[in-house]
């Protein structure tokens, strides 16, 4: 990637994976494995339609509403923290602005639609980010890589060659990992974007970064750097600055920490 070259990240994936192979013919443990099988689909359609019993658990135990508040607050902020950073990336680029609103609609309609079909939740993923720096700029690159993913369903046991590893108990991610730490690289340089010399700003987006290492989760990162600068405008007697949005968030956000 520092020599720029076009589909680095992919290289990193295709060569880690080989050189696994290998090294497991040679008998060293939690290697990569290629399978007998090349051709294989799994057509199993055992979760399609556990969104309307979902439905009729809201409707008898009311109480569940919380479970869809949770779901609803991780998908949305976790698509809203990716969508920017992946956007900001693109802008950096072409100087080209993005509607959000477009976005999140296609990203609600998906992750209902997968909901009912009975696949994992359909939604916006930070692994796009590799694609922004492989030269993806509008929704056809979106939609290339889905039609390859429907080429590579077909061919289960050979992507399988990519998936996590368990040794002594522990998962481990030796293909894919490195094109995270990537596309992690990729997202931090948004970092520069936060005034550090603005101590409310830089707290919050301190804490937002930490909460999200630590604590595994974009939208608690989030939910954290929306109360600190909060509190922090508060205390400053910026209260002008608090929008009605924000002030909602904030409700929102102190609701979900006290509902974990």
């Amino acid at each position: 990637m520092s020599k720029k070259i076009d589909a680095a990240v992919f290289f990193g994936l295709l060569i880690t994976a080989i050189v696994g192979i290998v090294l497991g013919k040679f008998g060293i443990e939690g290697m990569p494995k290629f399978s007998n099988e090349i051709i294989k689909a799994n057509t199993s359609l055992n979760h399609f339609g556990d969104f309307f019993y979902g439905l009729k658990s809201l409707i008898t135990k009311p109480k569940s509403i919380f479970l869809i508040f949770t779901f609803f607050f991780v998908d949305f902020f976790d698509t809203a923290g990716t969508l920017v950073a992946i956007t900001n990336k693109i802008t950096s680029k072409t100087g080209k602005n993005y509607k959000m609103k477009k976005m999140l609609f296609s990203d609600a309609v998906g992750t209902i639609v997968g909901a009912i079909l009975g696949t994992s939740t359909v939604t916006t993923l930070t692994e796009s980010t590799s694609g922004v720096a492989a030269g993806g700029r509008t929704g056809l690159t979106a939609i290339t890589t889905g039609i390859w993913f429907l080429i590579a369903s077909i061919f289960t046991p050979l992507v399988a060659i990519a998936s996590p590893i368990t040794v002594d108990g522990m998962s481990f991610e030796p293909v894919i990992a490195p094109s995270l730490i990537c596309v992690g690289i990729l997202m931090a340089t948004q970092l520069s974007s936060i005034d550090w010399h603005d101590f409310t700003a830089a707290s919050a987006g301190f804490v937002t970064i930490m909460i999200m290492i630590v604590g595994y989760s974009i939208p608690d990162g989030i939910a954290a750097g929306f109360i600190v600068y909060v509190f922090s405008k508060l205390f400053t007697k910026n209260i002008k600055d608090i929008t009605p949005s924000v002030w909602a968030m904030f409700v929102l956000f102190v609701l979900h920490f006290a509902l974990k």
